[in-house]
């Protein structure tokens, strides 16, 4: 089940450590960020929550953050393969032991 309209990878080195860094809110309210490989997120000068999920190599999601603060750093389980961050909102979001498979860009 996708959770956004649109799914962003990012699988450049520079792009998994940049994430959502430096956008827009409004900019990212239909699209979430695939991050692989990637085991922490942080939200460092963030301007905005995130909503985090972290998952396996298999796309199962192991853990769920909701609504993660500016300024902070998450780290998954062992078995972390990627992460999907989306600005923090209300709706529908990945549970555990859910396959996240998006649409992706």
């Amino acid at each position: 089940m996708t959770h956004c309209t649109k799914t962003v990878q990012a699988t450049t080195w520079f792009s998994r450590l940049k994430g959502l860094l430096a956008t827009s809110r409004e900019e990212w309210l239909d699209k979430e960020l695939a991050i692989s490989p990637c085991r922490t997120i942080h939200t460092i000068a963030m301007n905005y929550p995130l909503d985090i999920a972290f998952y396996d190599r298999n796309s199962i999601v192991l853990t769920v953050h909701r609504s993660i603060k500016p300024n902070r750093v998450i780290r998954g389980p062992r078995a972390t393969y990627g992460a999907i961050e989306r600005v923090a909102q209300d709706r529908a979001w990945y549970q555990v032991g859910e396959t996240c498979k998006g649409e992706y860009l």
